[in-house]
């Protein structure tokens, strides 16, 4: 058996019943879809840290791409169902507009936590698009966190390179480094 490990999407607030995303990238992730409900499956885990929901954080930075948007989003639920009033920012970041996984719940999710604000990235936009261009950068960040992040957590998913990046300039803007929980994948 080889190992495949996944990230929850779901809300910590319901660990009977844990949900995943998949994105179809590989033979084995493209195999999922032919499951049945009801067949039987091997779970291992769960592993990794969490994320750290101490009292002294004062708000969450949450930078996703792509279908780095998993945790996030089970970050997010959470604090819907917990009905936490602390700041949460979320860039995310994307291809195209149509590559943009659960925006619609994004949308809800925002109307429902009145301190999240959702910032989408679009690295190629169609024409018209008239939100952020490019990529999560330290620049971006910058112009939309709080001038002070101390106190804060960061939570940040994606491709290698861009989790590598956005640790380093989170760093650079006072996020301590235990404070910045990374999850990169290839």
């Amino acid at each position: 058996m080889d190992d495949h490990p996944f990230t929850l999407t779901s809300s910590a607030q319901r660990p009977e019943r844990p949900s995943f995303t998949v994105k179809a990238l590989g033979n084995f992730s493209a195999s999922l879809a032919d499951l049945c409900v009801g067949e039987e499956i091997l779970v291992d885990g769960p592993y990794g840290e969490g994320v750290h929901d101490g009292h002294p954080v004062r708000g969450r930075l949450l930078l996703a791409s792509g279908i780095g948007i998993t945790p996030a989003l089970s970050v997010l639920r959470t604090s819907a169902e917990q009905g936490d009033r602390r700041p949460l920012l979320l860039l995310y970041g994307s291809r195209r507009w149509a590559d943009v996984t659960f925006w619609e719940e994004l949308d809800k999710l925002q109307r429902d936590l009145p301190n999240l604000r959702v910032v989408h990235v679009l690295s190629r936009p169609e024409p018209g698009w008239h939100g952020e261009r490019g990529r999560i950068g330290e620049e971006l960040v910058r112009r939309y966190a709080p001038p002070d992040l101390i106190g804060w957590s960061a939570l940040v998913c994606g491709p290698q390179a861009m989790v590598a990046g956005a640790a380093s300039s989170l760093q650079r803007l006072g996020v301590p480094q235990a404070a910045i929980q990374a999850e990169g994948f290839e």
